[in-house]
């Protein structure tokens, strides 16, 4: 089994203390996937700054390869945090240098994995029929939940598709996951990981990551044949 995961990354500022944390949807899946015994990539790009050193030093130090990630000149994405009754709001950021335009030699290198991760954050919803072409893609559809056209036009390509929850009752997340599922041709594998309530700062791998990898990675292994956890 492997993963690469493509796309956003960021650096979270936490409000008032100004504590900064790698992350990022595609960094976090990358590292929630190598935790749960997964070989996992992550393809990016990160400004040539302190904050693209920290982002990539930490990725590394999780054995998440790295060989794709562009360094270019600019900044590293960055977004302000700040937590209410223990849940994140952002404030601001700037996207920096860190939307992606992949290229022939990306799309070679992604077809190598077992599964292709992104999301609405990673802004690749133009090249989605690319990486669904060379290998099975997950996509990250966050809260676009009321947003009907945008799931139909994306999910007919993406064979895992997850959806954001957190705000609702088991129950209610039940009832989603109906409702996207039904949208779902037969042969693509919906999931829902309803997200939890932050636990602690948001860190590489962070709580509701944590918990998606437990299940998310584990349900693909079966999927996929049942093949061990962490084997190629």
């Amino acid at each position: 089994m492997s993963v690469a995961c493509a796309g956003d990354n960021v650096i979270d500022v936490y409000l008032p203390s100004g504590q900064r944390y790698p992350g990022g949807n595609a960094v976090n899946v990358a590292v929630a996937a190598r935790r749960s015994g997964v070989r996992s990539a992550y393809l990016g790009a990160v400004g040539a700054d302190d904050a693209g050193r920290r982002i990539q030093d930490a990725l590394t130090a999780e054995d998440v390869s790295v060989s794709r990630l562009r360094v270019l000149p600019g900044s590293t994405a960055w977004c302000e945090v700040q937590l209410l009754d223990g849940d994140r709001e952002f404030v601001g950021g700037d996207l920096g240098v860190s939307e992606l335009k992949l290229t022939a030699e990306d799309f070679a290198y992604l077809a190598d994995f077992a599964v292709v991760h992104t999301g609405d954050n990673s802004r690749l919803e133009t090249q989605l029929s690319g990486l669904a072409a060379v290998t099975r893609v997950s996509f990250d559809f966050g809260d676009h939940t009321s947003d009907a056209d945008y799931v139909r036009a994306l999910v007919g390509q993406v064979w895992c598709a997850c959806f954001s929850a957190g705000h609702l009752p088991a129950e209610g997340a039940t009832a989603l996951a109906d409702e996207m599922a039904s949208m779902v041709d037969p042969d693509i594998m919906p999931n829902l990981f309803p997200g939890m309530r932050i636990k602690r700062p948001d860190m590489i791998g962070d709580g509701d990551v944590e918990y998606t990898a437990n299940q998310k990675w584990r349900a693909f292994d079966d999927r996929l044949g049942g093949a061990a956890l962490g084997a190629d």
